[in-house]
């Protein structure tokens, strides 16, 4: 997967930052649930859940663990020789992202930037960009 949350998950857990981690669990369940719904994500769901609140909890090293494994299998299908094509869809299709959260909208858009061209919306219509 071309997604740096995970590593931005890790990162902001090692030092212990919960709100950064939070963000980026959140954003990585709607990766996995947008992008490879074939993979377990539940436990990025209870992940983000525990995550929430802005602080340390006794549940959060176990649930990192069980899903850097899930992570782990969602990335290793996601192999391509050079030059090939995505399987989710053709490169500079068009990517409609909607969001509430402007970091939400912001962090789909650094991931997708590359690939597709980008059309982003908000409930708040004087905010969206078409």
């Amino acid at each position: 997967m071309r997604d740096d949350s995970f590593c931005q998950l890790k990162t902001a857990l090692e030092n212990e930052d919960y709100e950064t981690a939070f963000r980026a669990s959140h954003t990585l369940k709607g990766v996995f649930v947008e992008f490879k719904p074939d993979v377990p994500g539940q436990v990025i769901s209870e992940l983000t859940e525990v995550l929430r609140p802005g602080e340390a909890n006794e549940q959060i090293g176990p649930l990192f663990d069980q899903a850097e494994m899930a992570y782990q299998t969602a990335d290793s299908g996601d192999r391509r020789p050079a030059g090939k094509e995505r399987t989710i869809m053709k490169s500079r299709d068009k990517v409609l992202i909607v969001d509430d959260s402007d970091i939400n909208r912001s962090l789909l858009a650094d991931m997708l930037a590359q690939d597709y061209e980008l059309v982003e919306a908000s409930t708040d219509w004087k905010r969206s960009r078409f």
